[in-house]
């Protein structure tokens, strides 16, 4: 009779139980983490003391919704692509700094069995509403909206890759097109 009592009191606790570890199984999980292989998260975390790999929640709801929409994983701190023009795929990344500070932007290349890392450009802030993505191999040219005035010698008025290069900007705001050129990056201020 105990037994079946017991029986009893495991179901009931089971029932009790199912709804919640469902809710907790429907919890949406971070989309960036699957993105980032083992390997880069180890050098990231060996190359960039006091810096975090992206999360999706670095990111407004809305721009999150809206990427996706678009075809996207929803991770806007990631983008791959060939940025070295070697026929292997590289990674971008938005770092932010802990406490937060400031952000990098650093490309990982795929370089044998690890990667080498080269810091594409730097910014004060957090990470709401930044993103990376793949450009396009083509021709880009800087937007007449307004004088930037830069000295930057890496600013073009415009400029055509054959290979992919990274969208770096925030939603609704600003962005530059980059690519490597000659171990270097050069950009282009393509919208405001």
């Amino acid at each position: 009779m105990l037994t079946k009592q017991r029986r009893g009191l495991a179901i009931a606790f089971l029932l009790l139980l199912g709804p919640a570890h469902t809710a907790v199984a429907a919890t949406p999980r971070d989309s960036c983490a699957p993105l980032i292989p083992e390997s880069l998260r180890a050098a990231v975390g060996r190359e960039f003391k006091g810096y975090r790999l992206p999360r999706e929640s670095d990111s407004l709801p809305e721009d999150v919704t809206y990427a996706r929409e678009h075809g996207s994983h929803g991770c806007l701190g990631f983008a791959s692509a060939d940025f070295d023009g070697d026929g292997v795929k590289d990674v971008a990344l938005i770092l932010s700094s802990t406490p937060p500070r400031d952000l990098k932007v650093v490309a990982a290349l795929a370089h044998g069995k690890g990667w080498r890392f080269e810091t594409v450009e730097t910014f004060e802030g957090e990470p709401v509403r930044w993103f990376v993505e793949r450009a396009k191999p083509g021709r880009y040219v800087e937007t007449q909206a307004w004088d930037y005035g830069t000295e930057d010698p890496r600013a073009k008025e415009s400029f055509e890759s054959s290979t992919d290069g990274l969208w770096i900007g925030r939603t609704e705001s600003a962005s530059r097109v980059y690519f490597r050129v000659d171990a270097q990056w050069v950009y282009v201020q393509v919208s405001d």
